[in-house]
């Protein structure tokens, strides 16, 4: 028990407070290699934090313990891409590169050679093809629920945002993420149902959660599975690993 408290004690002194003017309760995040960050409203009174620590403490450290054996070779780049959400899978090939330049090519199909001179520079190249790859395939994709669900928006743009899956903005312009190509099918089609369903009521009230409803009876199973995606993110691209529940 007094182990316990002292590794306890060991990360609730590294965590990261932020404070953020659109947070309506209090999140813990946990980012390579093992970073916790605490997201909290503007107007939060810090006195609370010890007894929200406290709460988590037991899901802090389960989450720590799994970074340090089974995640922590992915903070390497990748030999192999699982792309879930378009059934790709693709065999990553590296080349020391020219000088300071690097490259990324396909010369075949599911085949991605990266010519970097460092592991962080290949890992830049292997997100910046991501982001190309999504721009492909993620937008007719939303297309084509916005058609089905008769709910149109304004444009699409894809980013690599670290703690959403996809945001609206007050015009009907949908952002996603290109981390997204990581999930299910599934599951990436909810968030389109859930993004689209913002381009009607830009907020989460319950008329919102009555139109998600509509267009989609069981979201609130894929809600629940949206928290616990970041798990199936690798640990290389720097998604957020989990976020506590509520």
């Amino acid at each position: 028990m007094q182990n316990r408290n002292s590794n306890s004690q060991i990360w609730r002194e590294a965590v990261t407070l932020r404070r953020n003017r659109r947070a309506k309760y209090v999140r813990l995040r946990i980012y390579p290699p093992g970073q916790v960050e605490v997201v909290i409203p503007h107007n939060f009174d810090e006195r609370a934090l010890p007894q929200i620590l406290e709460q988590h403490t037991p899901w802090v450290e389960e989450r720590l313990r799994h970074y340090s054996t089974q995640e922590r070779f992915q903070l390497a780049p990748p030999q192999w891409l699982n792309l879930e959400a378009i059934e790709e899978r693709w065999r990553v090939e590296y080349q020391p590169g020219n000088g300071q330049r690097s490259s990324c090519r396909t010369p075949g199909e599911g085949e991605l050679v990266i010519a970097a001179p460092t592991p962080e520079q290949q890992r830049e190249m292997l997100k910046r093809w991501l982001a190309r790859r999504a721009k492909e395939v993620l937008p007719p994709w939303l297309e084509q629920t916005s058609r089905e669900l008769s709910l149109p928006f304004s444009g699409v743009s894809i980013r690599g945002q670290r703690t959403r899956w996809g945001s609206c903005s007050s015009r009907g312009a949908i952002n996603l993420n290109y981390a997204l190509l990581f999930l299910q099918p599934d599951l990436v089609r909810y968030l389109f149902v859930h993004e689209l369903c913002h381009t009607v009521h830009l907020n989460h009230s319950r008329k919102f959660w009555a139109l998600v409803k509509e267009k989609e009876p069981h979201y609130r199973s894929y809600e629940q599975a949206l928290k616990q995606a970041s798990a199936q993110v690798p640990t290389w691209l720097y998604m957020p690993f989990q976020i506590a529940p509520s």
